[in-house]
């Protein structure tokens, strides 16, 4: 028994920070678009990062997408427009048909950052920090409407332990 516990006690905090991780989520509409976009087409942004070596992984769901040319993070708040600064998917010029999980676990890192759209850092996790702010969010841009078609500001998730 005690050996055990000395054992949990050891183990645990290394089990921690070798995530050491936040988790943020972003439900994509087109009530979202600025304008407003009446279409169909919803979707859901989950990412995941990792403090420990800077880096995240993410997941995109993307439902009745019809002719998807590419998704970014761009960086601003709610009801504003702002840059592109992390590429998701894209370009495809032609489209992609879309309806489920799109795109499952890639990563994001520095090198992602596009190349002079620095207005959320220069560093992902200086994007992160955006997202805790609320000053990042997912755009998907279609064939019909090229600004955007659904869009959905990034939070983060309060308490990822309990979900």
């Amino acid at each position: 028994m005690l050996k055990n516990l000395l054992l949990a006690t050891i183990l645990v905090p290394f089990m921690s920070a070798a995530y050491a991780g936040e988790e943020f989520h972003a439900t994509l509409s087109g009530d979202a678009e600025v304008p407003a976009v009446i279409t169909d087409t919803t979707g859901v942004f989950r990412f995941d990062f990792d403090s420990f070596d800077e880096t995240g992984s993410y997941r995109l769901r993307i439902l009745e997408g019809e002719r998807v040319t590419q998704v970014h993070i761009h960086c601003g708040a709610s009801g504003e427009s702002g840059p592109a600064i992390l590429y998701l998917a894209g370009l495809h010029e032609l489209g992609w048909d879309v309806d489920g999980k799109w795109i499952d676990n890639a990563t994001l890192s520095d090198q992602n950052i596009v190349d002079g759209n620095t207005e959320c850092g220069e560093t992902l996790v200086d994007v992160v920090e955006s997202m805790r702010n609320g000053n990042a969010y997912v755009n998907v841009h279609t064939l019909s409407h090229p600004g955007g078609e659904v869009r959905g500001q990034i939070r983060a998730i309060a308490n990822p332990a309990s979900r």
